[in-house]
């Protein structure tokens, strides 16, 4: 027996210990497992963005706090946009306030509620002049005349001013916009409204 016999015995002897082994199924099987896992996890980020989007739209849905004065009408109303004029405009004739105000009004007309102004402000014919809006914050109110700010987006809020009429039991505009708008208001006043 030469070199070669030996070697070639030895070498059959070896491969008739070894077994084969089944690459292809440990492959296929865990390309299913990482194709699982991938599903899976997209499936969670899917129902992770869906809950945040879900809570930013439900939280811009909230209407603001609206600080107006005591015993207030505070009818939540969606979050809206208005652009103001940049100056004050001049108001006009009264309008009168939707049938659901209470028929024992005060004298002066206050308080008053943010609904009953924004339907005032709606009915006013240079209303046209501000961006539409579905707010009005800071409601102020005092001797006849009240304050509000439009809720503002793309050129910020504008300041309305309001007065009553005990005569016709109805508010109207004075002004709006985002500068000198309460030029119309009496001196005595003034300092009981936000904004003049």
């Amino acid at each position: 027996m030469n070199d070669d016999d030996l070697l070639r015995d030895s070498l059959t002897r070896i491969s008739e210990q070894a077994t084969p082994v089944d690459f292809l199924d440990r492959s296929l099987s865990r390309s299913k497992r990482i194709g699982r896992n991938q599903r899976i996890m997209t499936g969670i980020a899917a129902v992770v963005a869906l809950a945040a989007v879900g809570g930013v739209a439900w939280q811009l849905n909230l209407p603001p706090v609206n600080h107006s004065t005591p015993g207030a009408d505070h009818s939540p109303t969606p979050a809206g946009v208005a652009s103001p004029t940049p100056s004050a405009v001049a108001g006009t004739a009264p309008v009168s306030p939707p049938t659901s105000t209470s028929p024992s009004r005060p004298a002066d007309g206050c308080p008053v509620g943010a609904a009953t102004l924004l339907s005032v402000l709606r009915a006013w014919p240079s209303y046209s002049s501000l961006e539409p809006t579905n707010t009005l914050t800071n409601v102020q109110c005092y001797q006849g005349y009240a304050t509000a700010r439009t809720t503002g987006v793309h050129a910020g809020p504008a300041r309305v001013v309001f007065q009553y009429h005990a005569s016709s039991k109805a508010w109207s505009v004075l002004a709006a916009g985002t500068a000198d708008v309460c030029t119309q208001v009496p001196a005595d006043v003034k300092p009981h409204l936000g904004g003049c």
